[in-house]
């Protein structure tokens, strides 16, 4: 929506130029001509307290003098006196002389009442105005405006559930609280203090139920206006602003720190450079799941308006890519600004004050379509939006708890000192719940962390969620999507295949993660005896059927990658039953299987002469036939490998 500070700029423009009409002084006497030529300095000089008592002084005396309602209005809009200026404003526009060079007392008298909280009663002064204005300079504010009144209107007669619980953390009464951002795990919450002038970023956690006292970062130290954080889903990068500082190119600037795993030392922070970085500010970014895409908000060159919604991404090496703007349905001629990305990597949501909402900043939410664009952002709905500046939100893993700093539930005395606080977003407002997984890559002998290759992907649609190169702490994390099908491959040259299928429990949640712990056998063994049976347990077949499930394509894929460094071995791949059935259908069922299997391997590159299928048919079982459960387990494709030269697994 329009900026109405703008519009009030303009208006103060005027008045610091000495724009007054002669008559405004005619009609005064010399004390009231005083008042008046004073109360306009003091407008024209941003003292809108000063302003209004000398208006109000000329209005005790002369009631109907024009301008000084007029800019006495504008004065007590200014101080958030809004039941005066709407007196004021109103009184203007019943007077049937009204010049047209004052038809924003229509404009100033709606916005007095939607700062009232009277939206319904607003449609009808901006309407007027709009009406007023349809060939005039500010023909573009007025319906804008129209549409935000109607707009505001609407939301408040269908407002959208909102119980705000105030976070109990320790703080002094002083103290402002805000831009909050908890750990994917809920464990830690971060979040800056403002006290004075000065900005710092702390960090508290929840202990037995109760927020500990919160702590600055020590690594931060040296770094006094450090602000708007965001960690990597591993904890281990963190994303934060930085402003007014030496290093810096712009105003503000991205910085990243980094955590060893091993040690739990941090590094850093570092400025972001000029791959990322402007002349200008930028500020708030917030990690995608990857660990890699980030989104900030901008007003550098090239952008659609103000400020806008960016996204770059952590290459290897250290560097990045050039930030690319999230284009025009999300960004807009005004300004968009705290952008979060949720964990499920499909919802995003921000702040703009030029998307039709209730008055000023909004919170706003898009969602990622299938072609890969963000989709036409929807309002939040009020009351979680007002006529106040709405800022930044925070949302959980299970997508549905928020987290936002205010100043609107505090006492009047106490506006300005702001609070964190927790809310349930409404239905079509959350994101989808994830948890994470979290394994350790080591060597089976050793039990050192290897530094393999991992990739994991949802079964489901075939997205590849996870495909890097684990660093040397062996570690893998990555947000997963409650209630879906996941494979994991892990592979390692000189190591042997490892191959996991993971459903995650639709109840999971970020609080109580997946934790596995993954040993890797040293291929070299393969010399000397037969290496296996390694469960493929992401190759499925629909019941009854030999035909490979589409689900499996991305495994066996891994799996001729793999066999392209295993040398000097014959593969064979071995087809299992469960015992429902005869024997000579399950082994026949089975052999179908493996050749499946075998098939699709050499069609990938696989030499023919060194792989082999076998049926085995109900003959092996590794669980008990008698429980779905160990049927389940029971039905298998098992790849074995074998030294040229020696004999056949089940020789």
């Amino acid at each position: 929506m329009p900026n109405i500070r703008n519009f009030l700029t303009s208006i103060l423009l005027v008045i610091s130029l000495g724009t007054i009409h002669g008559q405004a002084l005619d009609d005064l006497n010399r004390r009231a001509q005083n008042w008046f030529k004073e109360g306009s300095s003091s407008l024209a000089q941003g003292d809108f307290g000063q302003a209004a008592e000398n208006f109000d002084r000329v209005l005790s005396r002369y009631p109907h003098h024009f301008l000084s309602k007029y800019y006495s209005g504008i004065s007590h809009f200014e101080l958030g006196n809004y039941q005066i200026s709407k007196r004021y404003f109103k009184e203007l526009t019943e007077r049937e002389d009204l010049n047209p060079m004052y038809n924003d007392s229509w404009l100033l008298l709606g916005q007095s009442l939607m700062r009232l909280g009277k939206y319904k009663e607003a449609v009808e002064p901006i309407s007027r105005f709009s009406v007023l204005e349809s060939e005039g300079r500010w023909t573009d504010v007025a319906l804008r405006w129209k549409k935000t009144a109607e707009f505001a209107a609407e939301a408040t007669l269908h407002p959208v559930e909102f119980q705000p619980e105030e976070l109990n953390i320790p703080l002094e009464d002083h103290q402002s609280a805000y831009l909050p951002m908890k750990s994917l795990d809920g464990r830690a919450l971060f979040f800056v203090i403002r006290e004075g002038g000065r900005e710092t970023l702390v960090r508290t956690e929840k202990l037995e139920g109760s927020w500990s006292k919160p702590s600055p970062l020590g690594f931060l130290e040296g770094f006094a206006q450090a602000a708007a954080p965001s960690l990597s889903p591993d904890g281990n990068l963190l994303l934060l602003t930085i402003c007014n500082h030496p290093q810096n190119i712009g105003s503000c600037d991205l910085y990243l720190a980094s955590r060893d795993p091993n040690l739990g030392h941090w590094r850093g922070p570092f400025n972001l450079g000029e791959q990322v970085n402007s002349r200008g500010w930028d500020s708030q970014a917030t990690f995608a799941p990857d660990g890699r895409t980030f989104f900030f908000s901008s007003d550098r060159a090239g952008g659609m308006g103000g400020r806008d919604i960016w996204f770059s991404r952590l290459l290897t090496g250290g560097n990045f890519s050039p930030p690319v703007n999230a284009g025009p349905l999300i960004n807009t001629s005004e300004n968009e600004a705290s952008p979060f990305i949720h964990p499920d990597g499909k919802t995003l949501y921000f702040k703009s004050n030029g998307h039709i909402g209730m008055g000023d900043y909004d919170l706003f939410v898009s969602r990622l379509d299938e072609n890969g664009g963000w989709g036409e952002p929807v309002n939040l709905g009020y009351p979680i939006n007002t006529m106040d500046h709405d800022g930044a939100i925070f949302v959980e893993s299970d997508g549905k708890t928020a987290y936002m700093a205010s100043d609107r539930f505090q006492p009047a005395d106490r506006r300005g000192i702001y609070r964190i606080f927790r809310f349930e977003l409404p239905e079509e407002a959350r994101g989808e719940s994830v948890t994470f997984i979290k394994a350790m890559v080591k060597d089976a002998e050793t039990l050192s962390p290897l530094t393999a290759y991992a990739q994991i992907v949802n079964t489901s649609d075939g997205t590849v969620v996870y495909n890097h190169k684990l660093g040397t702490a062996g570690t893998l994390f990555a947000v997963l999507q409650a209630d879906a099908p996941y494979s994991l491959n892990i592979e390692k040259k000189g190591y042997s295949f490892v191959s996991r299928r993971i459903i995650i429990d639709p109840n999971a949640t970020a609080e109580e993660p997946l934790e596995i712990e993954i040993l890797l056998q040293p291929v070299s063994e393969v010399d000397t005896v037969a290496l296996g049976p390694v469960v493929l347990e992401n190759v499925l077949f629909d019941f009854g059927s030999y035909s490979l499930d589409s689900s499996s394509i991305p495994e066996l894929d891994r799996l001729v990658s793999y066999l392209g460094n295993v040398e000097n071995v014959v593969v064979e791949i071995h087809g299992h039953t469960d015992n429902i059935g005869s024997m000579e259908a399950n082994l026949l069922l089975s052999e179908k299987r493996a050749q499946s299997v075998v098939d699709y391997l050499v069609s990938g590159g696989v030499k023919e002469s060194r792989i082999v299928a076998k049926g085995l048919g109900s003959k092996n079982p590794v669980a008990d036939n008698d429980t779905e459960e160990g049927r389940a387990l029971n039905r298998r494709i098992e790849m074995h490998l074998i030294p040229l030269n020696r004999p056949s697994a089940n020789e």
